[in-house]
């Protein structure tokens, strides 16, 4: 699960660099995605709502059955004398003791609503925290690219001026290389986070 939410920002943060979204992914439209298609997160609303199912099927054991039969059969051996029969019943049932087992069943089958009721809970803000610690990850990546950029272009500019004074005569050549270094330095760092 975990794999394919990287997996899925990746690609929306690959697909918004390449300008193929006309606006950038904000938070509450990831939150969005995240619940809709989180294929654990949707396990356990199908469970909650297998345990509704259940905890009604128990509550109406309790209470009394009925079922109405009935049928109509006509009997013309010829015209004249046409027979109907027709005959109708209705049924009823109630159990009158079964040791309490209705009542415990429909308890047990209600708690077990509430544990699914709270595990859907405790997935949905497992998956929040878990988009929003992503989202915000890949905001600070951005931030940190914004800012090696800017210390390479500045190293780049240092590197000119220490080039400058170089042919001057003002600046040693250990400088001179150091000041390279240091933007040989920046470039890999960048390239680091780019990747």
């Amino acid at each position: 699960m975990k794999k394919r939410m990287i997996f899925v920002i990746i690609i929306l943060n690959l697909l918004s660099a390449f300008s193929l979204f006309p606006s950038i992914l904000t938070l509450d439209q990831a939150r969005e995605i995240a619940l809709e298609n989180n294929p654990s997160l949707l396990a356990e609303k199908h469970s909650r709502q297998a345990a509704v199912w259940d905890m009604w099927d128990s509550a109406l054991s309790m209470i009394p059955s009925a079922s109405l039969t009935g049928s109509y059969t006509e009997y013309r051996p010829d015209f004249m004398n046409a027979d109907e029969y027709r005959s109708y019943g209705v049924s009823v049932s109630q159990p009158i003791f079964n040791g309490g087992s209705l009542l415990l069943n429909y308890l047990m089958k209600r708690d077990q609503l509430k544990i699914s009721e709270a595990s859907l809970k405790k997935m949905s803000l497992s998956t929040l925290a878990e988009v929003d610690s992503k989202y915000f990850s890949v905001l600070e990546s951005e931030n940190l690219l914004a800012i090696a950029r800017k210390d390479l272009d500045s190293s780049v500019l240092h590197l000119d001026i220490a080039r400058a004074r170089y042919e001057a005569g003002t600046l040693s050549r250990a400088d001179l290389l150091q000041m390279q270094s240091q933007k040989a330095n920046k470039e890999v760092s960048l390239l680091q986070i780019e990747n």
